[in-house]
């Protein structure tokens, strides 16, 4: 009878791409936590500050329990695996750490904060010729780029393209990539996403993923000029019929060149289909492109200035330039990363670039098959409260408590008061701040998450209930007229806030605040995704 490999077995070929080993208090005593980001049952993302430089990073942290099947293992795998291969390339998220806690994955990366790029093309589409060309750009840049390192994306879409807060593009979540040179013929694999999947995908016959690729880009390009998908059905069925059916029907827009560019790429035929290199000298793509003097390098400026911040931090020393550990090399790249994008001028020094202790990696070819730049500014729904000041600084809170008029479950026993007077005391502060903040300025208390909905009060907690019948780990130690405080297994505690506010005058809103009173952040993370996911956040 041959051995199993053990799951320790599993998580060991992550050491190949860098991952270190550290405790959660180690790590946080690197990166401040300030809010979440996203969240669903198998992961959560956290904003955080990286302390040495106050830089923001967005920190994904996935459950090991959520990945024991080994081809979730293999997705985490390759997409760590294609950002140390993309290394710092400007619209890629850049990767700075990957860490294992025992029971958790922590992986930092540079924080995005305009959003998706979905959002902002579903507000402001059909864009004209030459924004959309703006948009477009960059995305099929950076997917040549990748292609040119013999490595394929395989789940393009707007959803997977974020912006900064200058509106500039950054190519995310690599989860379905890999390595492929076309002199090893076509791959049988399929993933991605239906809406922009081309009718190969779908038929499930051996394809040449760079012209997934390029389909891809093609449903992208579309929407950006068009405004909607360029084959729907009102069920997936419907959908996957008439993507393979590929009855392509293109609007009227500003130009020809877009017409016949959408044509190409959204070809049933895959070989007819031009590469993202190709689309590279399209000419609708490099309409308006002046010609344009040899750029200057300014790669080892920007690696001097940087090294010269990190030893006026001093987080290095003379003569370590060619020593650092993982602690310096992140804070040093987080540094270069401001040169690089020109938040910060560049300074005149005349240090030499050091050799950061990042793990080696040139492909991913053994991995396992299986209008211009706009700040984007999303109304926060599903957002945490601090994501909603940063991003709506002139927001004015308008919160007020909406009063529970729900029977909780009969099977959950309750108290009329808490035995614990000292939370007592505090949950009515909180609310009694709640209330002064309708009448003055009143800081209000810094919340766990924020989540918004325009469901009736009476409706939202009715769900609540529902969803605390549900887990039976809960217990509803206490009751209010406007709250709940709950002890979930494990010694956690938490305060349940329903809550009605506006974020602009007119615009209504009703949600709930979850505030933690005790108890480990990440396991009660996991709570609030099942939670979020219940009430259909």
């Amino acid at each position: 009878m041959t051995d199993q490999p053990s799951e320790e077995d599993d998580w060991n070929m992550f050491k190949d791409v860098g991952m270190r080993q550290l405790t959660v208090p180690e790590i946080e005593k690197i990166y401040q936590f300030s809010g979440i980001i996203a969240q669903n049952r198998n992961a959560s993302v956290r904003l955080a500050i990286h302390i040495i430089t106050g830089d923001k990073v967005a920190i994904k942290i996935l459950n090991k329990v959520q990945l024991r099947e080994q081809h979730k293992k293999i997705l985490l795998l390759r997409e760590i695996s294609t950002l140390r291969l993309l290394g710092d390339c400007k619209h890629v998220t850049e990767l700075y750490d990957v860490i294992d806690s025992g029971d958790r994955i922590w992986v930092v990366l540079e924080y995005a904060s305009g959003g998706e790029l979905f959002d902002f093309i579903k507000a402001k589409a059909p864009l004209t010729d030459s924004d959309a060309r703006e948009v477009f750009r960059p995305i099929v840049k950076v997917v040549a780029y990748m292609h040119s390192l013999h490595c394929v994306h395989r789940d393009l879409k707007l959803e997977n393209v974020l912006l900064d807060d200058r509106g500039q593009i950054r190519l995310a979540d690599f989860g379905f990539s890999r390595y492929y040179d076309p002199k090893d013929g076509l791959i049988d694999s399929v993933c991605g996403t239906p809406h922009y999947s081309p009718p190969e995908i779908i038929k499930g016959i051996p394809h040449n993923p760079i012209y997934v690729d390029s389909w891809s880009l093609g449903v992208i390009l579309y929407i950006t000029l068009c405004g909607d998908f360029p084959f729907k059905g009102l069920s997936i069925p419907e959908l996957l019929q008439s993507i393979v059916k590929a009855d392509l029907k293109i609007p009227p827009l500003p130009t020809e060149l877009a017409t016949d560019l959408l044509k190409r790429l959204l070809n049933p035929n895959p070989t007819e289909r031009p590469t993202p290199a190709e689309i590279m000298n399209d000419p609708w793509i490099n309409k308006n492109i002046l010609p344009k003097p040899p750029v200057k390098d300014y790669t080892a400026r920007i690696n001097r200035a940087a090294l010269h911040v990190i030893k006026d931090l001093g987080v290095l020393k003379d003569g370590q330039e060619d020593h650092m550990d993982v602690d310096q090399t992140i804070t040093y790249r987080l540094i270069r990363r401001k040169y690089q994008l020109g938040y910060v001028n560049l300074p005149n020094v005349g240090l030499a670039r050091p050799s950061e202790p990042l793990p080696s990696i040139t492909s991913t070819k053994h991995l396992p098959a299986i209008t211009p730049p706009v700040k984007v500014r999303p109304l926060p729904f599903g957002m945490t409260s601090p994501q909603a000041k940063e991003r709506l600084p002139s927001l004015e809170p308008f919160l007020k408590v909406s009063k529970l008029r729900c029977k909780s479950a009969q099977k959950k026993q309750r108290s009329v008061a808490t035995k614990n007077q000292t939370i007592t005391r505090n949950i009515r502060q909180d609310q009694m701040m709640r209330f002064l903040s309708l009448f003055k300025d009143v800081e209000l208390p810094i919340l766990n998450c924020q989540h918004t909905t325009l469901d009736d009060p009476q409706v939202l907690w009715e769900k609540l209930f529902a969803f605390m019948s549900k887990e039976e780990n809960i217990d509803i130690v206490s009751e209010y007229d406007f709250s709940l405080y709950c002890k979930i297994k494990g010694e956690h505690e938490v305060y349940f806030s329903l809550t009605m506010g506006c974020v602009h005058r007119g615009f209504g809103l009703i949600g709930f605040t979850i505030q933690r009173i005790k108890g480990d952040q990440y396991t009660l993370d996991d709570f609030e995704g099942r939670l979020c996911e219940f009430l259909g956040f």
